[in-house]
C-alpha cells in the first residue's frame, strides 16, 4: 500500500494489488487452442527449423541433421541439433506428434511467440522478480520450490550420463505433464526442471534478449550437467529464438510488490514527476523495497519513507487514516 500525505492534509493510501502467476506453464492443448483461433504462426514455423535434443530425436532426423543437406547442431553443444521442421506441434522433427502430450508444457516458442499468446489470453508475462518470489514458495534462502534436500525424483532434470544416457528417475526423458510433480508451498508446479521458463524484463520488448527462468529437463539438480536446478537458475536469450525446452507461465494483475506484502510509503508526494501508481509498482517488482527507497531519494522525496509490513500494522492500529483507491 502506498500512502500520502499533501501538506497537513491526514493521509490516504492506494492499495497496490496482487499478482497472480498461473499455477502451471501453457499447455499443447491450450497453446493449439489459442492458435486454431488467431491462424498464429511461431517464429519456429516462419524458420522452419528449431533445435532439438539429440536424444530425444528419431535415428532418420539424426542422419538428416548430419548430412550435407543438414542444418547442423549448436558448436559448444552438440547434443542440440538444428532440425528442419521442427516447432510447437512437432517437437522432435518431421514424423513426431502431441499424441499423449497435450498436457505438456508447449515448446520451440520464443519470447515473441509467449507474448503474442499472452496478449490473446488477456494476460502478461511474469516480471523475474515475480517469477522468483513464487518459485520459492516462501522458503526466501532455500535453493530449490521444497527446500535444501536435493531431491532430483521432485523436479523433471535429467537423471544419467548427459547426453547419452538417461535413468528417468524423474520418470521422464523429455518434457512431463505441466502438473506432475508436487507443487510447492504456493500450489504452483515445475518452478524448477521441464522447461525454462520466459519472463518480462525491466523495460518490456525493448530488449534484444530476455531472461528464461527455472531450468529444463536437461539440465542437473546438482549441477554436473548444463544448469543447475535452482529457483535462481536464470539465462539470457535471444527474444526471437526457442527450443525444445523452452515454454512459459502467463501472469495477471498489477506488476507485483515483491516482499508478498503491503509496502507502505508516508510523505509521499503523488504529484511529483515519476510518482504514478504503475511506476511505484514497477519500480518496486524490478529494484525491490531498497531499490524503492533509492528511487524515492533519486526523484527528491525527501520526506518520504518506505515502512516495513511492521510499522505499517502499528500505523493502521493507531487509526486516523484515510483509505482510498487510487
Amino acid at each position: 500500500m502506498v500512502p500520502r500525505r499533501d501538506g497537513n492534509m491526514p493521509n490516504t493510501w492506494a492499495r497496490i494489488k496482487p499478482f497472480g502467476l498461473d499455477i502451471t506453464t501453457v499447455t499443447n492443448t491450450q497453446f493449439q487452442k489459442f492458435v486454431r483461433e488467431t491462424k498464429f504462426r511461431t517464429e519456429a514455423e516462419i524458420y522452419q527449423w528449431s533445435f532439438v535434443l539429440e536424444y530425444l530425436a528419431a535415428p532418420e532426423i539424426v542422419e538428416e541433421v548430419d548430412s550435407p543437406q543438414g542444418y547442423g547442431r549448436v558448436k559448444d553443444a552438440h547434443h542440440w541439433m538444428a532440425v528442419k521442421g521442427a516447432y510447437w506441434r512437432r517437437p522432435e522433427g518431421i514424423g513426431s506428434n502431441l499424441r499423449g502430450r497435450g498436457n505438456h508444457p508447449v515448446v520451440h516458442v520464443s519470447y515473441n511467440d509467449s507474448l503474442a499468446y499472452c496478449e490473446w489470453a488477456g494476460r502478461r508475462l511474469p516480471m523475474e522478480k515475480e517469477w522468483e518470489y513464487v518459485a520459492r514458495g516462501g522458503l526466501e534462502d532455500e535453493p530449490f520450490p521444497w527446500g535444501s534436500d536435493p531431491r532430483p525424483e521432485k523436479c523433471n532434470g535429467w537423471t544419467g550420463n548427459f547426453p547419452t544416457e538417461n535413468s528417468k528417475l524423474d520418470q521422464y526423458a523429455g518434457t512431463a505433464p505441466v502438473d506432475f510433480y508436487e507443487p510447492n508451498a504456493y500450489g504452483v508446479y515445475n518452478m524448477v526442471g521441464n522447461v525454462w521458463e520466459w519472463t518480462e524484463g525491466k523495460r518490456g520488448g525493448e530488449e534484444k534478449e530476455k531472461a528464461i527462468r527455472g531450468g529444463s529437463y536437461i539440465d542437473t539438480i546438482n549441477g554436473e550437467y548444463n544448469h543447475a536446478l535452482r529457483v535462481s537458475s536464470r539465462q539470457m536469450v535471444s527474444a526471437d529464438s526457442g527450443g525444445g525446452n523452452s515454454g512459459f507461465r502467463c501472469a495477471s494483475g498489477d506488476i507485483l510488490n515483491t516482499d508478498g506484502r503491503e509496502i507502505a510509503i508516508e510523505g509521499l508526494d503523488m504529484d511529483g514527476d515519476g510518482m504514478s501508481q504503475e511506476k511505484l509498482q514497477k519500480v518496486i517488482a524490478e529494484r525491490g523495497v531498497e531499490g524503492l527507497t533509492q528511487y524515492l531519494a533519486e526523484q527528491g522525496q525527501s520526506n518520504a519513507k518506505v515502512l516495513t509490513p511492521a510499522q505499517l500494522k502499528k500505523r493502521q492500529e493507531e487509526g486516523g487514516s484515510i483509505m482510498d483507491e487510487l
